[in-house]
């Protein structure tokens, strides 16, 4: 089903009723498109995107080149890195874009806190022995034994996924 006829039915991508928006509001900031801001991480690498985000664009009167990307950064570390590699950031947006867009870049620091993701907590590879015979009882009532060994397997992974979360411990 093609997105026309999607939407003769009222059923409309999310994307393509929120890319309007997001044109107006980022337009005011001198962003031509989100995709700069969605590519992010992409174009300045995992270790900048943790800690300088985009946060507007100016150009020159009547000009749409040699523009300032203006960047927001947390801390003085990522403003010493980005400093060593302004150059490089500027070649990938740059590139990026597809033309010379941007040609100087200001930073300003912010107090904002950048948080690294939480590290994923190790997830249990079997269940114990104790869960394992919870589980085995449920399952008692089911006669064809191949059934049985599929949902006890199925029930095994929903528990241990949700052992793995941070408050299923509890």
């Amino acid at each position: 089903m093609t997105v026309s006829e999607r939407k003769h039915f009222g059923l409309n991508p999310l994307s393509l009723e929120v890319q309007p928006l997001a044109r107006k509001i980022l337009g005011k900031r001198g962003f031509d498109s989100i995709v700069l801001i969605q590519k992010w991480k992409d174009i300045v690498g995992e270790e900048l995107s943790l800690g300088v985000f985009p946060d507007k664009v100016s150009y020159p009167k009547g000009k749409r080149t040699d523009g300032t990307l203006h960047v927001k950064v947390a801390g003085g570390a990522f403003a010493t890195l980005l400093e060593h590699r302004q150059k490089i950031l500027l070649d990938r947006v740059n590139t990026f874009l597809g033309y010379p867009a941007i040609s100087s870049l200001r930073i300003s620091q912010t107090t904002a806190l950048v948080s690294l993701p939480p590290e994923a907590p190790e997830k249990p590879q079997q269940l114990s022995k104790e869960q394992g015979q919870q589980l085995s009882e449920k399952l008692k009532v089911i006669e064809d034994e191949e059934l049985k060994e599929h949902l006890y397997e199925v029930g095994k992974m929903i528990l241990l996924k949700e052992l793995a979360k941070p408050d299923g411990n509890d």
